[in-house]
């Protein structure tokens, strides 16, 4: 159990410090990742603006152009990172 533990934990930090590499306008940036007291956290870019949640919950829905507007974006982030 420990060592499933300690290998997901591992794995998880792998994959966290991968992201921190990674530099793209559609990606926000990670600056430090670790573990304090048996915590782990991340130092991630703070972003103003609303969340893509926010603005659906406020718009109610996106027009076709909006749709391929975000998809776009969203392809282009995991284009960068893959």
């Amino acid at each position: 159990m420990w060592h499933s533990r300690c290998s997901k934990k591992s794995s998880r930090r792998t994959r966290i410090s991968a992201v921190a590499k990674l530099s793209h306008h559609n990606i926000v940036s990670v600056f430090d990742v670790g573990s304090e007291d048996g915590t782990d956290y991340i130092v991630m870019e703070l972003i103003e603006g609303i969340t893509l949640k926010q603005y659906l919950q406020r718009k109610g829905h996106l027009s076709w152009e909006e749709t391929i507007f975000f998809a776009e974006q969203v392809a282009r982030a995991l284009m960068h990172a893959h």
